[in-house]
């Protein structure tokens, strides 16, 4: 609008852009949230991914998955190491002889809770799904959620 020499927006112009901007930004966080806890989620993933290949390792020189821990193995209980962590990571039971299961359990507090433990297992069982609480390992679990 323009007023002799005076030029600007008026107020119903600039509450427009407001609401545009509003809207927009009403459907673009929810998607990044989303986002982030899978990129979480993830990341968890490859964290297990190299503690099975530290467990097979540790098989390898001593014969047996017996006396493995996490701490020993990762150096830590969490993933991530360092930083905020988003799981908790820890054998179901100890490993047996023949076997063992591991478990990254969402931290309550952060942006994974309710998101779902994942686990895997020696025989590269995997499974995650939405809010799971409790591992199902099988044949055709996965972590892809279907």
């Amino acid at each position: 609008m323009k007023i002799g020499n005076v030029k600007g927006l008026t107020l119903v112009e600039l509450l427009i852009v407001m609401v545009i901007i509003g809207i927009i930004s009403a459907i673009a966080y929810p998607a990044y949230q989303n986002n982030k806890v899978e990129v979480q989620r993830n990341d968890a993933k490859a964290e297990m991914l190299y503690i099975v290949q530290r467990i097979q390792t540790y098989k390898s020189v001593n014969g047996t998955y017996l006396g493995a821990t996490v701490n020993q193995l990762y150096g830590a209980s969490t993933i991530p190491k360092s930083g905020n962590a988003f799981y908790n990571v820890a054998f179901a039971n100890a490993p047996t002889a023949g076997g063992w299961i591991l478990i990254a359990t969402p931290i309550n507090g952060t942006p994974q809770q309710g998101n779902g433990v994942l686990c895997i297992n020696e025989r590269n069982q995997k499974f995650w799904a939405k809010g799971a609480a409790n591992c199902n390992l099988s044949n055709v679990s996965n972590w892809d959620g279907k």
